[in-house]
């Protein structure tokens, strides 16, 4: 998955400093405490109560970083009462978009969109370009997440005309970004490197160093998905010298998470597992709990593949630990549906099937509608393997109708090629060569060339299967070609 924006908080912060501006350092939680009893006790003027409520905005932010959500919904809900009696309605809509955030971080996702809306409103009626700006990104990213990347694009265009219209450089090419983000999730990738390469054009140009490497990073993770994978290594490698340079710990233990995925895809395991002992070491230094939790899952899967069953078992425990203890919903059914993996290897297929369906669960409640399409994969997957295979054809087929609802061509065609393997393993050869060749149609329309080279294999299958050996090896040898060309050892031994 890529990490396609930037934390939800930043997005208001930038456009609405006066209410979501971080407390200094230098200033703690009691003595801003100390301030807003003063301010109550000594002043009730308007100019004293705009005061007040500001304080309550900022102390609202500084307890939500700390992870005390209740208390921050309270100082917000606090802010909006004043401004309201105030007559204060920038200041209102800003507030109440303060409060979509905190329901956002909780997954309450109806309600973040609700209160989403209804700030925009406010802000669009008072003229507020900025806030209505920074609101537009905030609902692109929610409608992103469940999967509605028609509307978060129609989103992400319409703050990306404001940020135009205002001048704002930065924000256009971050928007730009975003956008890029979405077409990524759709599987339309030349489109998506498109929009990555004019934002960090721009960003170039701005001397932003801190935004090159974020979007270098997002570059890499897209060519990946691709399948270029020795491409996608030098950006995560130039984003690693700027996070470095920059001094951003937490981004470069992120980074070398990425850098140990292409060393794992490429075959180095060793290099890899180095990169994810970093990585851990890092995230634990700086308390990062999600970069911890990621590098551990991901030294689980390189475990995994080399048969150490055991350990692997015990890293993906620890990374489900670290996602209950930072509250992340949805690494937490990510590690789950990995988890499953490692136990039905170990032959606890009932366990197995259990947190994969836990996972799918997860991705429903937060409205994760890729997450779930991934997840429902993951269980036809297993269901396959114990032989039940119209049972997984029927998951596959949910999970296939969820890549079409959402627009993700890619995972549209990879299940389509699963469901084509199924098929043909219940003798229905004719309806799984149909499936491939969709799927491999597809794999080139987006520039998948990994699930190209998948596809051409299944096809050379199919054809040995029915005695056309000619033309098994000749769609062999197109896939041997491809599967070298995006580093893929373990297909490449296959083929």
């Amino acid at each position: 998955m890529h990490v396609i924006y930037r934390a939800l908080a930043a997005e208001l912060r930038s456009a609405a400093s006066w209410v979501t501006t971080m407390i200094p350092a230098s200033r703690s939680l009691i003595s801003l405490g100390r301030c807003l009893m003063q301010q109550r006790g000594s002043d009730n003027d308007d100019r004293g109560r705009h005061g007040l409520a500001q304080e309550l905005n900022r102390l609202g932010w500084a307890l939500a970083d700390q992870g005390n959500l209740d208390s921050a919904e309270e100082r917000h809900s606090e802010a909006l009462a004043i401004l309201r009696e105030l007559g204060d309605r920038r200041g209102e809509g800003r507030t109440i978009a303060n409060l979509g955030q905190i329901f956002a971080r909780r997954g309450n996702t109806a309600e973040a969109t609700r209160c989403f809306r209804q700030a925009l409103t406010t802000l669009q009626q008072v003229g507020d370009r900025e806030g209505e700006h920074a609101t537009l990104g905030l609902l692109a990213f929610l409608h992103a997440q469940q999967g509605h990347h028609d509307e978060a694009t129609s989103l992400n265009q319409q703050k990306l005309a404001i940020a135009q219209e205002l001048g704002d450089r930065q924000s256009e090419a971050e928007t730009i970004a975003d956008l890029g983000a979405v077409l990524a999730r759709q599987g339309q990738f030349q489109q998506a490197v498109d929009c990555y390469r004019q934002a960090l054009s721009i960003l170039q140009e701005l001397g932003d160093r801190r935004g090159q490497a974020f979007v270098l990073g997002n570059l890499g993770s897209t060519l990946v998905s691709q399948g270029n994978v020795a491409e996608a290594a030098g950006y995560y490698s130039q984003a690693l010298g700027i996070y470095r340079e920059v001094g951003d710990r937490r981004s470069e233990g992120r980074t070398l998470t990425k850098v140990g995925n292409t060393l794992a895809d490429q075959g180095d395991a060793e290099g890899a597992i180095d990169r994810y002992r970093q990585a851990q070491e890092i995230a634990r230094a700086v308390h990062d709990g999600v970069g911890e939790l990621q590098a551990i899952a991901k030294l689980a899967l390189v475990l995994l593949r080399r048969g150490h069953l055991d350990e692997a078992t015990e890293h993906y425990r620890q990374a489900l630990a670290v996602s209950l203890e930072v509250g992340d919903r949805q690494s937490e059914g990510e590690v789950l549906a990995q988890l499953s993996f490692a136990l039905s290897r170990q032959g606890d297929v009932g366990q197995a099937v259990k947190h994969c369906r836990q996972a799918v669960a997860i991705a429903r409640e937060l409205g994760n509608r890729d997450g779930e399409c991934q997840t429902l994969t993951d269980l036809g997957g297993l269901l396959a393997d114990q032989g039940h295979l119209s049972q997984a054809a029927d998951h596959h087929r949910q999970a296939l109708a969820i890549a079409r609802q959402v627009g993700n061509r890619q995972m549209e065609g990879r299940i389509l090629d699963i469901l084509g393997g199924l098929l043909a393993g219940q003798g229905q050869l004719d309806q799984a060569a149909g499936h491939h060749r969709t799927a491999l149609s597809i794999a080139r329309e987006v520039g998948d060339r990994h699930g190209e080279g998948q596809s051409l294999g299944n096809l050379g299958l199919l054809f040995a299967h029915r005695g056309h050996l000619d033309q098994a090896i000749d769609q062999y040898r197109q896939a041997l070609t491809i599967l070298r060309e995006v580093g893929d050892r373990y297909g490449e031994g296959q083929t």
